[in-house]
């Protein structure tokens, strides 16, 4: 008989690391699940867990996340980190830890996303899951040039700096989670000035066939100035291929642009009926090329 319970964090972490490793990835550390689970700046992961005789053979992560718009907060789960031991797979585990745990937790948040791969993409459809309304891809660019105007590399990340009120709800981008996020060095800032109006960016440089491609993961400040943002950017670091992500606040802003594939976001319990209402970034659902 298996027994289902929740996470103990004061004795469960390592066999839950091996248990990711064996199934999804090697890159999972007991130091990278702490970051992801125990400092995130929006509270500690809730975690529902499967056991056969005291041996953990499932686990389902639930972490949490915060959207704002104007000081008003949504309080969401996200599920991540979701594997069942590969003898003890068709066997319903997966639903039961889905289903228990959102039921066990319905009064920790306001709304359920996910972004979920190939392989859990038509469970949790299944389950009730849907798609998130607005159609967005993460496309290609090529940015033509632009005299650059005030850049400054690397600055500190201060969200609040740069904080301005849109129409719609984003992730809480404080100082503290922009940090947190952000931590690994390969992430960089940089700072684009036109008058009183500041826009940050946070992106990363990868290649792709040898050519390198200005990912941009955020774009933080004044939405009117995004596109020239992004172009003086390149125009500075004589990248011009960009890796973005097509949402309400870069729509249609570069011509020379391709699909590169559609981002799968799924939702569920939206309390607040404000799916609608969220703009996601690259770095919200951990967009790669």
């Amino acid at each position: 008989m298996l027994e289902f319970r929740e996470i103990d964090y004061s004795n469960d972490i390592p066999e839950i690391v091996d248990l990711l490793r064996t199934s999804l990835s090697e890159k999972h550390t007991k130091e990278s699940f702490k970051w992801k689970h125990i400092d995130n700046p929006f509270g500690k992961s809730l975690g529902f867990l499967a056991l056969d005789k005291n041996k953990i053979i499932g686990v389902r992560m639930f972490m949490k996340w915060d959207f704002s718009n104007e000081g008003e907060i949504i309080h969401a789960l996200r599920p991540v980190d979701t594997v069942t031991h590969s003898d003890y797979r068709n066997k319903g585990i997966f639903k039961k830890l889905t289903l228990d745990g959102l039921e066990k937790y319905k009064n920790n948040y306001d709304l359920i996303f996910n972004t979920p791969n190939q392989n859990s993409y038509l469970g949790n459809l299944k389950m009730g899951w849907k798609k998130y309304p607005i159609k967005i891809n993460f496309k290609f660019a090529l940015i033509l040039p632009l005299l650059t105007k005030s850049h400054t590399d690397n600055p500190p990340i201060n969200s609040d700096k740069n904080k301005v009120s849109y129409n719609y709800f984003t992730t809480n981008k404080s100082s503290s989670y922009l940090q947190w996020r952000y931590l690994r060095n390969d992430y960089k800032t940089s700072e684009y000035t036109n008058g009183e109006n500041n826009v940050e960016i946070i992106y990363i440089i990868q290649k792709l066939k040898g050519v390198k491609i200005i990912v941009i993961e955020e774009l933080i400040g004044s939405e009117p100035n995004f596109e020239n943002a992004v172009r003086n950017l390149c125009s500075k670091l004589k990248i011009y291929l960009i890796y973005y992500l097509d949402n309400l606040f870069m729509k249609s802003k570069f011509s020379l642009s391709l699909n590169r594939n559609p981002a799968i976001i799924l939702f569920r319990d939206d309390k607040m009926e404000c799916i609608n209402n969220i703009v996601f970034s690259v770095g919200d659902i951990e967009g790669s090329i």
